[in-house]
């Protein structure tokens, strides 16, 4: 599980502290699971999984408004 938790927060695109506020974690606590110092709890990653599907949700109504004002533009 946190070497899971880990990948992800490697590859995440944001800041941490945004993650961290949007799973409501303390962000000390992502960067500590980054940096190998602590364990990531079920808790813990099922907040993240929470907060990964919404932005997930939000980043793909904004790509479809963006294809749409493209396809507009053609």
């Amino acid at each position: 599980l946190t070497q899971v938790v880990v990948g992800i927060l490697k590859q995440w695109p944001f800041s941490r502290r945004a993650l961290a506020r949007e799973a409501g974690v303390n962000h000390t606590q992502l960067n500590l699971i980054a940096g190998g110092e602590l364990g990531a709890s079920p808790r813990l990653a099922r907040a993240l999984l929470d907060a990964l599907e919404r932005r997930s949700v939000d980043l793909s109504r904004g790509a479809d408004e963006l294809r749409q004002a493209l396809d507009e533009l053609e």
